[in-house]
């Protein structure tokens, strides 16, 4: 249970412009929507009586009642993640009892070493845990998130270490080209899994953390996308991290009465801040000691009071070569009593490239705690030599720098001052020194040999570099277009892969976001449907852009394709019955219903249309309850919209890569919102429009040219095909148009998108028997409402049997030929997301070859745009929905 009484902990921004945030939220973002950083609204502070009834606990049982502090989880459900986290320290000491994190004695200091985990790394601490909450609270809403993260070395492997086998995230990691040691490169370039990209740039870690900002920024992508930062700018990383602060203390010093100082070797401050926060809620910490490289930032702000960055230097401790410490915003808000405007302030001077000056009241709480130390390379060096020479100890170099600090005599008398260090002084060990073999070399130590390391040595590596553009390409030049173009290649990469993840996932996920309703009890009163009309629709959908509908599209297509989908037969009053009152002889009407197993929905779309007139509307009832749930009353818009999502999908996946121009036979509305569905997947826009009246043809193409589109009019169907690499057809014809002659001996897709039903025909039949490619939306409603059931009916070509079955028709005219190869576009988006897909996995070259999308309706096109539609309605109007 959590403890008796306690309520959930809340957090703001440092900054001040947010704040009653619940710990889920913190944990799946970055920084404040202000650009501050997360801080709980208020710290607990425990009793000498609470801590020393921690003492006798394992690390992973002291983390965990350090976690149900600042979350919302019970302890059972902590301990299972922290206790989980740390079985994967020092797995070759824990058969004999070992601790996770072991505290050994050289002379007067104590050596934490924290470089047990799964990467020789400290950072393991705090993403072997966070990895296991992210994974926790996205599981049981069912989400994705997506970890944007750069590394100067420690935190990057870590992190993709942590998430690798996650089910619920993703990462994007950068590190900076020949700023890593070796084996921290190789563990993160020799990672072989879907959910992780590294990208090798050409730079260093401040202007990749300046490029984060820049992406993280941006509201709309950091929701839409659910981007998580994993770097200690998370406030998880340092309420995990705090733990070894108290385990550590509390062997020390069990009766929880005496000080224990710490030297924590420095970078981005997240370290140190870990051990300010166990100070804070009372564990009796006498001074924490920052050891910085070169690279000095904190020790400058600690020993001037003035916080400034300077230039980035490569030192032999890499993972501290940061000169943005970002956590000190964090220090900034804390010693100031939570002074929210002198924060923002000094943050808006340093943004602006200004150093900022700490008041003298903020100078001195900081110096309550703090002193510090920079310690060169050299001194780095000759410390590795003296431990191993002395103790006969092997540490890295960032540890080094921490041993050095704490040796120094400024230092020692900082830490003698008040009884800083009655209780003993413990240096964090950051890294496995086998992670640094250049730096062991430079020192003059043997190489440290670790198995798993030397495994990597022999692993393919993949990664995506990132350099500076070229001259001009992005405003500003310099250090600011590289880190614009980085932002955008990244953001690009976070979008293509949930693309591509939207595509394939489980047929379940089409609707996992709509919590529309939950089971009720058969008495239970169901509330009226919500009510949405045409215009209502119209703005909502405006603001989606096409490639989540296209996504959502995908999302059913797979879902039908893999057997998840139930869709009834359509029900039709077609020609000529409908002709005989409407008047219209192409009139129309059409019932189609569906449900996505699993999905708490199911939709009946109801559609009409003749002459250019169309209306309809679609009902979203409850699969729990059968209670209507919505009406949409949209006038035959969202049918529109999945029809040229389909279409457009097609494109994405079989198009040539430059198709010349697009043929349009047809002048009606599907026209119109296909052509705008294709400038999402396709960069041609050249266009030429054919139609039976050549007045419609002429507006239409006056029409796209107000649009930017570059189009035409010709005056037959054969113009219009000529040397098109799309034709797009969409007339209710009955009697074909385009012949085989006009679109063989090139790349051509053609999407036939006309009114589906029993004896349409857009194409020749020859057109259908001799594509390479014949891609269909629904195998059995193509046989007999698409252009397909033409060559269905001579014999000429097999639409059932297994995935991609190719192989001689079974009779026929003619005698025995090839047949298409024949798909359902549900069964090529779960492998070809990705727009450079080459055929969609269909085993076809998107580059040769004539494609055929034979596109009738399914209605489970129905139910992704529905609910989509319905996601959307409801975050817009909210509880005014109700009419």
């Amino acid at each position: 249970r959590r403890p008796t009484g306690a309520v959930p902990m809340l957090y703001q921004s440092t900054r001040g412009g947010q704040s009653g945030v619940p710990f889920e939220q913190v944990l799946l973002s970055a920084y404040a929507s202000d650009g501050g950083l997360f801080v709980p609204e208020s710290l607990p502070r425990l009793s000498r009586a609470e801590l020393c009834a921690w003492a006798g606990l394992d690390i992973g049982r002291v983390c965990a009642r350090i976690m149900v502090l600042f979350t919302d989880l019970s302890l059972a459900e902590c301990e299972e993640i922290a206790v989980a986290a740390f079985a994967t320290f020092n797995p070759d000491g824990a058969a004999s009892g070992a601790p996770a994190l072991p505290l050994t004695r050289i002379g007067e200091l104590f050596l934490l070493d924290a470089s047990l985990g799964p990467t020789l790394a400290f950072k393991d601490v705090g993403q072997q845990v966070v990895g296991r909450l992210l994974d926790r609270y996205l599981g049981r809403s069912g989400r994705h998130a997506n970890i944007v993260v750069e590394t100067s070395g420690d935190t990057g492997p870590a992190a993709i270490a942590a998430v690798a086998q996650c089910d619920h995230v993703s990462i994007f990691c950068l590190y900076p080209r020949g700023r890593t040691s070796h084996v921290q490169e190789l563990q993160m370039v020799t990672v072989d899994a879907p959910n992780v990209t590294v990208f090798r740039t050409e730079g260093d870690t401040d202007e990749q953390a300046r490029a984060l900002k820049l992406l993280f920024s941006d509201p709309a992508f950091m929701s839409s996308h659910t981007v998580v930062s994993i770097n200690s700018i998370n406030w998880a990383r340092i309420m995990v991290q705090a733990s070894y602060y108290f385990w550590a203390a509390l062997q020390l010093q069990p009766s929880a009465d005496s000080n224990v100082s710490f030297v924590v070797p420095t970078g981005a401050f997240g370290n140190a801040m870990g051990g300010y926060l166990a100070k804070r809620m009372g564990l009796h910490i006498g001074c924490i000691v920052c050891a910085t490289n070169a690279n000095d930032v904190v020790h400058r702000a600690i020993s001037t009071g003035q916080i400034a960055a300077g230039i980035n230097v490569e030192t032999v401790s890499p993972a501290m070569d940061i000169q943005l410490a970002y956590n000190l915003e964090r220090l900034l808000f804390f010693a100031s009593d939570g002074d929210t405007a002198a924060v923002r302030a000094a943050m808006s001077a340093l943004d602006s490239g200004r150093p900022a000056l700490l008041a003298p009241p903020t100078l001195s709480a900081i110096r309550s705690t703090f002193t510090s130390c920079a310690v060169s390379d050299d001194d780095t060096l000759a410390t590795m030599r003296a431990v191993a020479r002395e103790h006969h100890v092997f540490i890295d170099p960032h540890s080094a720098v921490g041993v050095f600090a704490a040796r120094t005599a400024a230092v020692r008398a900082a830490l003698a001052t008040a009884g800083a260090a009655e209780g003993g002084v413990i240096c964090v060990i950051t890294a496995h020194p086998a992670k640094f073999g250049a730096a062991c070399a430079r020192a003059g130590l043997p190489a440290q040999a670790v198995d798993k390391i030397q495994r990597l040595r022999h692993l393919p590596r993949r990664f995506r570099e990132l350099k500076a553009p070229p001259a001009g390409q992005y405003r500003g030049g310099g250090a600011d277009a590289k880190v614009a173009l980085w932002a955008a290649e990244v953001r690009r990469a976070v979008e293509e892969a949930d693309r591509a993840r939207a595509a394939s996932a489980p047929a379940a996920a089409l609707s996992a976001p709509l919590p529309l309703a939950a089971p009720l009890s058969p008495t239970a009163a169901a509330p009226p449907p919500l009510i949405f009309h045409a215009d209502a629709i119209a703005a909502a959908m405006a603001s989606v852009p096409p490639s989540d509908i296209i996504s959502a599209v995908a999302r059913g297509f797979a879902a039908y394709s893999s057997g998840h989908v139930s869709v009834p037969p359509p029900q039709t009053l077609g020609q000529p019955p409908l002709a005989c009152f409407s008047g219209h002889r192409d009139g129309q009407a059409c019932v189609k219903s569906g449900y996505v197993h699993g999905s708490p929905t199911f939709v009946t779309k109801i559609a009409s249309g003749g002459a250019g007139l169309n209306s309809g509307l679609m009902l979203v009832f409850s699969q729990y309850t059968f209670a209507p749930l919505a009406v949409l009353l949209d006038g035959g818009l969202l049918t529109e919209l999945r029809t040229a999502a389909a279409g457009a999908l097609a494109a994405r996946l079989f198009a040539p890569r430059r198709p010349g121009c697009i043929g349009v036979l047809g002048c009606g509305v599907q026209a119109r919102y296909q052509l705008r569905m294709l400038a999402a997947v396709t960069a041609c826009r050249a266009v030429v429009v054919w139609a039976r009246r050549a007045a419609q043809a002429q507006a239409l193409a006056a029409e796209l040219r107000a649009e930017g589109w570059d189009a035409t009019v010709a005056a037959t169907p054969r113009e219009a095909c000529h040397a098109a690499g799309i034709v797009l057809t969409v007339t209710p014809s009955r009697a074909p148009l385009v012949e085989l002659d006009w679109v063989q001996g090139r790349p051509v897709l053609i999407l036939a998108i006309g009114a589906d039903s029993v004896g349409k025909q857009e194409l020749a039949v020859g057109v259908v028997e001799a594509a390479d490619l014949l891609v269909l939306d629904s195998r059995a409603q193509c046989a007999e409402r698409g252009e397909a059931q033409h060559a269905v009916a001579r014999g000429s070509v097999v639409l059932g049997g297994p995935r991609g079955e190719t192989g001689a028709r079974p009779g026929g005219v003619g005698g025995a030929r090839r047949q298409p190869r024949v798909v359902e576009i549900g069964e090529c988006v779960d492998t070809a997301g990705d727009a450079d897909a080459a055929g969609g996995g269909s085993g076809v070259d998107r580059a040769a070859g004539l494609v055929v999308f034979d596109s009738t309706g399914v209605a489970v096109q129905d139910v992704a745009i529905a609910e989509l539609a319905l996601h959307v309605l409801r975050a817009r109007a909210g509880p005014t929905a109700r009419l």
